[in-house]
This record gives structure tokens, sequence and C-alpha cells, in this order.
């Protein structure tokens, strides 16, 4: 009967024991969760301001860049950008006779509402930089 006892008395201190100490899935979960929260505030602190604008604003149509800089001074320089479109028929592309651009760019075709760019009506990546010539497909046709 002592023994016995001894026993009951060993397996309740082993249960209780094993209650207070912290598991390995423990561990894992709380590392996890402090690596989470340590990444999220090194994310605020990278992206300090998303109020501010985007590095590069470009103005094609006047053919000048400006860009922001770290010190929130602007430098404007000239660049090469052009595009030449003929008057020509409605239909579900545009014809782009040439553009220039300084690097990768988009072109888009926009509604015309009273002279105001009103909605896209097609766009096309341009892929490279220099000269270019081709078609703009629509998403609908034009009348």
């Amino acid at each position: 009967m002592a023994t016995s006892d001894k026993n009951k008395n060993n397996n309740d201190i082993q249960i209780e024991t094993e209650s207070k100490g912290v598991s390995e899935t423990q561990k894992i979960v709380i590392f996890a969760l402090a690596a989470f929260i340590i990444g999220i505030g090194v994310g605020f602190v990278l992206v300090e301001d998303t109020d501010t604008p985007a590095n590069t604003d470009e103005d094609i149509e006047a053919g000048t860049s400006t860009q922001a800089t770290s010190s929130n001074s602007t430098r404007t320089a000239t660049t090469t950008t052009s595009i030449t479109v003929n008057d020509q028929p409605a239909g579900e592309t545009v014809i782009v006779d040439s553009a220039t651009i300084d690097r990768v760019g988009w072109a888009a075709v926009y509604e015309n509402r009273d002279g105001e760019p009103g909605s896209i009506l097609g766009a096309r990546l341009i892929p490279q930089a220099g000269e270019w010539s081709g078609t703009i497909p629509l998403l609908r046709s034009t009348e």
C-alpha cells in the first residue's frame, strides 16, 4: 500500500510539473508572434509617411519630369517624350504613327470630355526606350 501511495504521489507531481512548463509548440508560437510583431514594427518605421507623393511625377504633355528627393527639394529635367497620332476613322484600335520615350512606359487613349481627359479607352505598354510605332487596342469601339 505504501508503494501505491508513493506512485500516486509521483504521478501527481509529474502532472503538475508538465502543466507548469512551456512545451516546444508553445515556444514556437511565442517566437512566431514575437517575430510578427517585430516585423510589423519595422514595416511602420520603413514606411514612415504614406501621404508624401510618389518619387516621380511626369508631365508627358509638357515634356518635363519632376523628381522629389529625400530633402523635399525638387529638380526638373527635360525629357524626350513625344507621341504623334493622326486623325483616323472610328474603330477598335488607335494607330500611333510615332512615339519617343526615354524609358519603358505606357501610352493611353482617353475619351474626350469637353477638352479634358475622360475614361481610358485603351492602353499599351511601350516596352523599351526610344522610337516606337504601333497600335493601341481599345476596350470598346469609338463612334
